[in-house]
C-alpha cells in the first residue's frame, strides 16, 4: 500500500527556517511530504489560487510584507486547504488576527519541532 503524499506550501523567506521546517517534517516517518518553498507573497498568493496544495504554511514576516494580508487574500481566492501561520515571536493579538483571518493554526517558530507536525 503507497503512503499519501501531502502536498505542503511553505511560504518563507528566510531559507534556514526553510530548511529546519524540512527536517522537522522528514523527520515524520509515518508521514510524505511533497514541500515547495516560496519566499515571494505575490506568488504564493498565485500558488494557492490553484489549490495544488492540501496545506500551507505561512510565515507572518515576508521581508517587507505581511503574512496575513497573504491569508487573507488566499482565503478570498478560494484556498481551500488548511493555512498554518507561522512566527518568530509569540503574540496573542497576532494569533487571534490569524485565526480571524482564516488560518486553522498558529506555531512559534522557537516552539517548533517534528511532534508539531505529528
Amino acid at each position: 500500500m503507497l503512503d499519501k503524499v501531502t502536498r505542503l506550501l511553505l511560504v518563507e523567506d528566510d531559507e534556514d527556517d526553510y530548511i529546519l521546517t524540512c527536517d522537522y517534517l522528514d523527520q515524520l516517518g509515518s508521514h510524505t511530504f511533497d514541500v515547495e518553498w516560496l519566499s515571494c507573497p505575490e506568488e504564493a498568493i498565485s500558488e494557492l489560487s490553484e489549490n495544488k496544495h492540501d496545506i500551507c504554511l505561512l510565515d507572518y514576516r515576508l521581508g517587507a510584507s505581511d503574512g496575513l494580508e497573504v491569508l487573507k487574500r488566499a482565503v478570498a481566492n478560494g484556498f481551500r486547504g488548511p493555512i498554518i501561520m507561522l512566527t518568530g515571536q509569540s503574540d496573542e493579538a497576532l494569533d487571534s488576527a490569524a485565526l480571524d483571518a482564516g488560518a486553522v493554526d498558529y506555531l512559534v517558530k522557537s516552539e517548533m519541532n517534528s511532534s508539531r507536525f505529528a
